[in-house]
């Protein structure tokens, strides 16, 4: 099991990061052991599925039984849970957060130029001011990982 890091915080957040190295089978596998037997949903994308089956494996890890449900804002919830949970993932990695009475956001995004091709303002601010390649520019990308934690935190649409 590729858990990188399980660890309850001061305030009782629990998070824990996974990376995905497994095969579509062995994740089905996994989250059997794991005592969660699914509907697999459909997806034309291997990628997503596997994001889809390591989150609950994941979170199955974590001694969670319950379904991941989404509201009508796409947040996720635990079924029937008392728990706030946030999930991310970025690649091949996975991040959750749960908390028994606080709620909570977390994101996790891999170091690239995607977050220009989301944000138009902040593309153009960085090529104009030349920023892109300098040493520092990676601390845009983390004001856009809180931007979007801060969103699943919240009930603020992006």
């Amino acid at each position: 099991m590729p858990l990188i890091k399980h660890e309850v915080v001061e305030s009782g957040a629990e998070i824990a990061l996974w990376k995905i190295t497994e095969t579509v089978d062995e994740l089905v596998i996994l989250l059997h052991k794991g005592g969660i037997y699914a509907d697999l949903p459909f997806f034309r994308n291997q990628n997503r599925l596997a994001e889809w089956l390591a989150t609950r494996v994941l979170i199955s890890h974590l001694g969670v039984q319950q379904r991941v449900v989404y509201d009508e804002m796409g947040k996720p919830h635990l079924e029937g849970a008392g728990k706030f949970l946030s999930i991310s993932h970025s690649g091949d990695m996975i991040v959750v957060i749960m908390h028994t009475s606080l709620r909570v956001g977390i994101d996790i995004e891999k170091v690239s130029d995607r977050i220009l091709r989301c944000n138009i303002n902040l593309s153009t601010t960085l090529k104009i001011n030349g920023l892109m390649n300098k040493p520092g520019w990676s601390n845009y990308m983390s004001y856009g990982g809180q931007k979007n934690a801060l969103s699943k935190y919240s009930d603020w649409e992006q």
